[in-house]
């Protein structure tokens, strides 16, 4: 190939390359199914996702809400989520006339056990319980975005390295060539 054609790919690729990252992203983002999916996926999504859920029904048992109209609540608002199946299976277990939470919670795959003993580990005010997971899980969001920050600050730096590089190289090597025919041409050996 010519390399008019190869300095075209060079410095497109990256473009296209990166535009297609940002559809993808983009997408993931407005796309409310694709969202509710990804929430529950990435770490920090999902310990915000479960202070979120701490909060609301703390919120709604500290403001005198009985337990299993705040849980009816909570699974309409998680409708299509995985963790509206697991609080439609808590629901389930209340009405079968389970008392603790830890008997309500047994089994359940998204909500994670640290969840079900610090509510468990409240006693009789689940509030209280709920308010502490919704503390704790906040904490454990906010340093996972963090960290998460501080890996993505060197791996930008690279990938920009990367990006300046593959522009550069490609005219670079198109410079050299106008040189070296320059050269021959008007008899640089001279």
């Amino acid at each position: 190939m010519p390399a008019p054609f190869w300095l075209g790919v060079n410095l497109w690729l990256p473009v296209v390359l990166i535009g297609s990252l940002c559809v993808i992203a983009g997408l993931a983002v407005t796309v409310p199914a694709w969202r509710r999916a990804l929430r529950w996926r990435f770490p920090a999504f999902r310990e915000s996702s479960l202070s979120q859920l701490a909060a609301a029904l703390a919120l709604l048992l500290g403001r005198g809400c009985p337990l299993d109209r705040a849980l009816a609540l909570v699974q309409e608002l998680e409708s299509g989520s995985p963790v509206g199946r697991e609080v439609a299976q808590w629901q389930a277990r209340l009405a079968a006339g389970h008392k603790e939470f830890s008997d309500l919670a047994a089994g359940g795959t998204v909500v994670p056990p640290l969840f079900v003993w610090l509510v468990a580990g409240s006693g009789e005010d689940w509030a209280a319980g709920f308010r502490q997971a919704a503390t704790v899980y906040y904490e454990r969001a906010v340093h996972q975005v963090e960290i998460l920050l501080y890996a993505a600050l060197p791996v930008s730096v690279l990938a920009l390295g990367l990006l300046i590089l593959v522009q550069v190289l490609p005219m670079l090597r198109l410079f050299a060539g106008v040189m070296r025919s320059l050269v021959s041409d008007f008899g640089g050996d001279t």
